[in-house]
């Protein structure tokens, strides 16, 4: 057979040795320009998904805010953001909380960096406030610290949250509406039962499955043994619905509940997420205050365990 190989350069010759490095120089060149052009590439498709989850971050609690732009109302709030700067809003009692955020959103901040995510807290006394909640009066003239949520490290693993959060996913039930679903036949799954437990008891007779199964099909039938016979005549059990106050029978769940590791790490992930420190640290302080996640992340911040 013939070998296809690359002929060895004559390098006594001079300009053979020289057009030999010329030609390394190149696929290294070539190389290191396809490098180049692959992280140009990713990098581009970092700061899309950057602005694609900016993007939905801001319709969310922009819709979440409302109407309520903190221009108006008797509770005046701080809001303090990350790069130093403050901008202030007027709220009306029983807000929801969102329209803090959208705030801070709409400050030249928020819109130059396009955070990945964003926390609330209150300095003193230290706790975060939820995006689900409400402001009330003991939040008047108080100042609100807007923390930056990490972006992930992992370059596929935020391109794969950014799609995730773009991608609208359908609902369980609609899911379920465009399934089709054969019809049963009742006498067909009877008599296929009915067939089944026929050869089993040929096989519990000692006959080989396939022997059993051809005997049950030519419509053979094993009649009871002289001990079936006398089990029956002595032992006839009672239906347990029979009686009267028999318990219901317990319905499944309509979803899966969420394990105690499962809460426990998103427990995890949401000190991180706060505070910036690594997954051991997070989960050694949530366990020192038995898994008050407010607790371990006021620890944390306030740096109660730096050495």
């Amino acid at each position: 057979f013939e070998v296809d190989f690359e002929a060895s350069p004559d390098l006594e010759d001079e300009e053979a040795r020289k057009e030999r490095e010329s030609e390394l120089l190149k696929r290294v060149a070539r190389r290191e320009e396809a490098k180049a052009a692959e992280q140009r590439k990713v990098a581009q498709q970092l700061t899309d998904a950057r602005s694609s989850r900016f993007e939905t971050l801001c319709k969310d609690v922009f819709a979440a805010a409302g109407s309520n732009d903190g221009l108006e109302g008797d509770v005046e709030i701080a809001v303090r953001l990350p790069d130093g700067t403050q901008v202030r809003g007027k709220f009306a009692e029983g807000v929801p909380v969102a329209a803090i955020m959208a705030v801070a959103l709409r400050s030249p901040w928020a819109q130059t960096s396009t955070p990945w995510g964003l926390h609330l807290m209150i300095p003193f006394p230290r706790r975060m406030l939820h995006v689900g909640a409400t402001i009330q009066k003991d939040l008047h003239r108080t100042a609100v610290s807007v923390q930056e949520e990490r972006e992930p490290v992992d370059a596929e693993e935020m391109l794969k949250l950014s799609a995730s959060i773009e991608e609208p996913q359908p609902d369980a039930f609609e899911q379920a509406a465009t399934l089709s679903v054969p019809e049963l036949d009742e006498e067909t799954a009877c008599r296929r039962t009915e067939q089944a437990f026929e050869i089993q008891r040929f096989v519990q007779a000692g006959i080989t499955p396939e022997e059993a199964r051809q005997r049950v099909e030519a419509g053979e039938r094993l009649g009871l043994t002289d001990a079936q016979r006398a089990a029956a005549a002595t032992a006839r059990p009672q239906s347990p619905l029979a009686g009267r106050g028999a318990e219901p029978i317990p319905q499944p769940p309509w979803e899966r509940a969420q394990s105690e590791d499962e809460r426990r790490e998103e427990q995890v992930r949401m000190v991180m997420n706060v505070t910036g420190v690594n997954h051991e640290r997070s989960l050694e302080t949530l366990e020192l205050t038995e898994w008050d996640t407010e607790q371990a992340v006021n620890l944390l911040l306030e740096g109660a365990f730096d050495d």
